[in-house]
């Protein structure tokens, strides 16, 4: 069985021979190693503790900033323009785009490294509980001269540690079917009907939580093929609806006219921030 992830003292993460989580960059893994990174459904580039690339370029990450102010702007002046429904209809339209552009940073930037290590855990469960029921099978064909019983569950960790995801969950269920047909023989080999139970519901857990990973890289891909499209809405909504909106403003109130266009002045902050890293335990 392959041995989970730890952390240490200094909050990095150290994996043992097999694993496919690295640090700084650099698979943890030994000559000898046979459990691939595919295995667990994650892929050499994303299977790292360093932060999350940020999801914005330089430019995209100042517009993001200049939209920040321009709300920030115009809610604090809201007594300006809250009798406009034109304007109210449009700034409501430019906050919710504003959320919507935080939640796909948040999605996009959150650590994956957690599904893969719940992952690695419902998977040496499932190893473990399999070989040692297996083990009790292969006694009772070895007792009743019955061979090709034992021989279906003559099985080693390493083995079931070689096995695709699809791959293990088919010889478990193999074995549940065997545990089953035996089960009455099996009572003597301290093996009841709460075992098979049990084996089937961490087959099943690992079954829900095994393309995990995956799952989760798709989504943080997905934010970041997205979000160059909401900007450019977002851009828009300004420069085609508020920007026009607020010229009445220029004779009305020349100092809110010109707080706004100051709010939607674009300022280079240089690179985006690097997203915080796990807080060690």
């Amino acid at each position: 069985m392959v041995p989970g992830p730890v952390l240490t003292a200094a909050g990095s993460l150290l994996t043992s021979p097999g694993s496919a989580l690295t640090s700084a960059g650099k698979p943890l893994t030994t000559a000898g190693s046979t459990l691939k990174m595919a295995e667990i459904g994650l892929d050499p580039v994303i299977c790292t503790v360093n932060p999350a690339a940020p999801l914005m370029n330089r430019a995209q990450y100042n517009r993001k900033e200049m939209f920040n102010t321009t709300l920030a702007y115009m809610t604090d002046h809201n007594s300006a323009w809250a009798e406009v429904p034109a304007i109210v209809q449009a700034m409501s339209e430019f906050s919710a785009n504003i959320t919507l552009i935080g939640n796909k940073i948040m999605k996009q930037e959150a650590p994956i490294a957690g599904e893969a290590m719940q992952k690695q855990n419902a998977r040496d469960a499932l190893e473990g509980e399999m070989v040692s029921i297996a083990g009790q099978i292969f006694a009772l064909g070895a007792a009743t001269h019955n061979m090709e019983l034992a021989m279906q569950v003559d099985l080693s960790l390493s083995q079931l540690d070689d096995m695709t995801d699809d791959g293990l969950e088919e010889r478990c269920v193999l074995i549940e079917g065997l545990m089953s047909a035996n089960l009455a023989a099996l009572e003597d080999y301290g093996l009841v009907a709460d075992d098979l139970t049990a084996l089937g519901a961490l087959r099943t857990a690992f079954h829900n939580i095994k393309s995990a990973p995956r799952t989760a890289a798709a989504e943080r891909k997905s934010q970041t093929a997205t979000l160059p499209q909401l900007l450019r809405d977002t851009t828009s909504l300004l420069r085609l609806r508020l920007d026009k909106l607020v010229l009445r403003y220029k004779k009305l109130d020349p100092d809110f006219y010109a707080g706004y266009l100051a709010a939607r002045v674009i300022v280079d902050k240089g690179n985006p921030p690097a997203p915080a890293k796990n807080p060690a335990p």
